[in-house]
């Protein structure tokens, strides 16, 4: 059905349109649950132009609430984007690099907006977009601070990559939590010996009993200060170069993990 068409016909209902609200840590479902109680009979319209996060929560909207997939517009989520950066982003900027804040506390406003899909597909929870919109959204969030859109593209990343190649349980688990910004991501190449030579690379994984054995440091990792899930590359068979190197998924709150 037509979305634009449904919410001018439909003058009573209550409207959302998913990109201007930031709800951390909050669905589609129980949002729709609260606002049945607050407004009993009123039909409440979920309306996404360029998420889709919460169509994989319409089936499962209580009974009264609708939801509408409106047409993804990549001009009107980059002039969010733009918005975003020079509204938010440019104004913390100075005092996130003097560390008196936190990058993170713009982590749910950047959930919100999708930038944690945007190449992820839609099936994943994500916006099913172009490397090429990605690019364009990186050089949005970049002109008003180079750090915070790298931040955000490296959780992007892992979340793509394990939404592409981890084992259903495991992107089960952390895919969900990466797109909604409750948890931050980075990728573990760089170490102090190697620098970014992939085949030079000397963390050592062994198997044990129950998975395996990282051992090793590594160093200029984007988001390694804040980050709890790592996609860390170590070398499987000692000698072997690149063919030998595999990632692992690296929950970064676990005992023996140190940040220095």
């Amino acid at each position: 059905e037509d979305a634009d068409a449904v919410l001018e016909s439909d003058a009573g209902a209550i409207r959302l349109l998913v990109t201007d609200v930031v709800l951390p840590g909050k669905s589609g479902r129980e949002l729709a649950a609260e606002l049945a109680v607050a407004a009993p009979g009123v039909p409440v319209i979920f309306c996404s132009g360029y998420t889709g996060r919460l169509s994989t929560q319409a089936g499962r909207l209580p009974e009264g609430a609708r939801f509408l997939q409106k047409p993804y517009d990549a001009a009107s989520l980059l002039e969010q984007v733009r918005a975003f950066a020079a509204e938010q982003v440019a104004p913390n900027a100075a005092a996130w690099a003097a560390g008196t804040r936190d990058a993170r506390e713009l982590m749910s406003a950047a959930a919100a907006l999708g930038l944690f899909g945007l190449q992820l597909p839609v099936s994943s929870g994500g916006l099913g977009l172009s490397f090429r919109c990605q690019c364009a959204v990186s050089a949005a969030l970049a002109a008003s601070d180079f750090g915070f859109a790298l931040s955000v593209i490296n959780s992007h990343n892992v979340a793509l990559q394990l939404a592409r190649c981890a084992a259903p349980r495991v992107a089960a688990a952390l895919v969900p939590e990466l797109l909604a910004g409750r948890r931050a991501a980075g990728t573990a190449l760089t170490e102090p010996g190697a620098g970014s030579d992939f085949a030079a690379i000397t963390m050592h994984a062994a198997p044990v009993s129950d998975g395996w054995r990282l051992d090793g440091r590594k160093t200029w990792i984007i988001n390694a200060a804040f980050a709890d899930v790592f996609v860390v590359h170590a070398q499987t068979a000692p000698g072997r170069g690149a063919p030998g190197i595999a990632a692992f998924v690296v929950d970064a709150t676990r005992p023996g993990f140190v940040r220095e």
